[in-house]
């Protein structure tokens, strides 16, 4: 089942402390360095794009989001924190995840979506390929603050 942000934020107050505990926990399978979720910032991502939440038997299991960076030239709608679980893997939950995001790009009349993974992260790009994604050259740089 999949749920949205608001869905989550919907929830009695013990229970969302739990789900934004999980997606911390979700996203920091992807960055350790991630700082902690809290629902200010959940409600937020909602407000610039769309959070999703893949849940089994009322635990969080999966997230993504899409957001949509303001720009000069453009609106760089952007797929981020794709992650699933290990222990639900290869269930095909990041893949409705992502299906999802495309489909709400294509409701609010986007003119593309860009995503952003690790260059070493074979599955999803592989993923990501299958769903129509090309691969681009990018000048790679981060800054930790």
């Amino acid at each position: 089942m999949i749920i949205t942000g608001e869905d989550v934020l919907a929830k009695p107050d013990r229970e969302r402390a739990a789900d934004i505990e999980r997606i911390t926990a979700l996203s920091r399978m992807l960055r350790p360095e991630c700082p902690a979720l809290d629902a200010e910032r959940l409600s937020a991502v909602n407000e610039s794009g769309r959070a999703l939440f893949y849940c089994v038997d009322g635990r969080i299991v999966g997230c993504a989001q899409l957001v949509i960076y303001p720009g000069l030239a453009n609106w760089m709608p952007t797929i981020e924190t794709v992650a699933v679980d290990p222990a639900f893997r290869r269930r095909g939950i990041a893949r409705s995840l992502v299906t999802k995001l495309i489909e709400y790009g294509k409701e609010r009349k986007l003119w593309r979506i860009a995503l952003l993974t690790e260059i070493d992260n074979a599955e999803a790009r592989g993923l990501y390929k299958s769903l129509g994604f090309q691969e681009v050259e990018l000048i790679r740089g981060r800054l930790p603050l």
